[in-house]
């Protein structure tokens, strides 16, 4: 029997709405932020890029590290969730590590896996992870790449 998997869907789509919107606590450097081009689109995240780019350079990341991770790899995730032919759901890591036990333990807690994305709870992408990866490593964990991978992927799978 399939295990009953509780999503975290809505929570993780207003997240990607508080990287770009929320006026309360702003996202670090918002001001750097496009933020008309942000519509979801995978062309939109040449901008994302851009942004990370910039945040990655400055001298005070590192305290703002984990909600630049969770913000914009929300948004990274709804990019793919929106324009991918699989049905992805967001879980978090503790949802993760109840369904598939062995597969989250080997990786740890940490902001990469906070919350990932989950196809029929036996796949998984990471989007935060991939946030984490370009803040370190820059352009070369390119997110606009990282997702047309997965589209055609899933696309062939389809």
């Amino acid at each position: 029997m399939e295990p009953v998997v509780e999503y975290a869907d809505q929570a993780l789509s207003e997240i990607s709405e508080m990287f770009l919107h929320d006026n309360e606590r702003p996202t670090p450097w918002r001001e750097r932020l496009n933020v008309p081009a942000f519509d979801y689109s995978v062309d939109s995240l040449s901008e994302l890029n851009a942004y990370l780019n910039f945040a990655r350079k400055r001298e005070s990341v590192e305290s703002v590290w984990n909600l630049i991770c969770l913000r914009a790899g929300a948004y990274l995730g709804e990019v793919i969730r929106r324009h991918n032919p699989a049905e992805w759901h967001w879980i978090g890591y503790d949802e993760g590590d109840r369904i598939a036990p062995s597969y989250f333990s080997a990786f740890g807690k940490a902001i990469g896996n906070a919350f990932v994305l989950s196809q029929n709870a036996t796949s998984y992408c990471y989007p935060l992870a991939k946030i984490d990866k370009y803040l370190t490593n820059g352009s070369e964990d390119n997110t606009q790449a990282f997702v047309r991978v997965i589209i055609e992927t899933w696309s062939k799978k389809a």
